[in-house]
């Protein structure tokens, strides 16, 4: 991802690798009803609740 040239770049979510790739796989948004959707689309709802093995 990252070049020995590109050291300065930044790699936190506001910085702009990391966010302009999510933009470019379309898997970034704000809308709530589609991150609710996703959420259950991956059977992950109530996953902090649930117990690991």
């Amino acid at each position: 991802m990252l070049k020995m040239k590109d050291h300065k770049t930044r790699c936190n979510f506001a910085g702009s690798v990391y966010f302009k790739r999510m933009e470019k796989l379309n898997i970034y948004t704000i809308d709530k009803d589609e991150i609710r959707k996703r959420i259950k689309d991956n059977s992950l709802e109530n996953i902090f609740s649930k117990k690991m093995k």
